[in-house]
């Protein structure tokens, strides 16, 4: 196994680590080919050095595959010569931190519910920040926070939605200004889904 240890999306957006495989002494074992078993991996099989028995393999982590804080846990197929042991799994595993995770991380409202309801975000960042805004591409959605707060690492978003007689599928775009010890300020954006179904269902005649 592999481990990546903890991955922190606010200074990278992938890693990358090299495996060294390096055959027994008395063993003539050559990597003919390897690939990643999980989409959010990538394998690349270096050149080999010369005099050298030991065979690098590239291996990098995409966290644009990730939204918020996770654990993951993937496999590293590698393809050899050998007759006693052709294929070798590794497994490759870590930790994501994202900068900024909402609870919840989606807002569901059930058709039973009527009127405007209201719902509360709370963000959370992996360091102190400022919400810079809060966008929705309906008006049937709006939001309200403190634009004069200080930089801190828990946000409270009011959500409202509005009654209507359809669905509502949006994305709340947060726009947060994060401020990393040390270093320059960096702005990412969290995206909360947010559905409301509505009591007209199946058109007109309900069916």
């Amino acid at each position: 196994s592999f481990d990546l240890g903890n991955v922190d999306a606010l200074s990278t957006t992938s890693t990358t680590r090299t495996i060294d495989v390096t055959p027994l002494a008395n063993q003539q074992v050559t990597v003919q080919q390897v690939r990643a078993a999980s989409d959010f991996l990538s394998t690349r099989l270096l050149p080999s050095r010369e005099n050298d028995k030991t065979q690098r393999i590239e291996v990098t982590l995409d966290t644009s595959h990730f939204v918020n804080s996770r654990r993951f846990d993937g496999n590293v197929i590698i393809t050899t010569n050998s007759e006693q042991r052709p294929t070798v799994v590794v497994r490759v595993y870590g930790e994501y931190v994202a900068p900024a995770t909402a609870v919840p991380d989606a807002v569901i409202i059930a058709s039973d519910e009527t009127g405007d309801v209201q719902r509360e975000l709370v963000v959370f960042t992996s360091q102190p920040s400022r919400i810079q805004s809060v966008t929705a591409p309906t008006s049937d959605i709006r939001a309200r926070f403190d634009p004069d707060a200080s930089a801190v690492m828990e946000h409270r978003i009011a959500l409202a939605v509005a009654s209507q007689d359809k669905d509502v599928n949006a994305q709340v775009h947060i726009d947060l200004k994060l401020y990393p010890n040390g270093a320059e300020s960096v702005v990412r954006t969290l995206s909360v889904p947010v559905h409301r179904f509505s009591r007209i269902r199946g058109g007109k005649n309900g069916n």
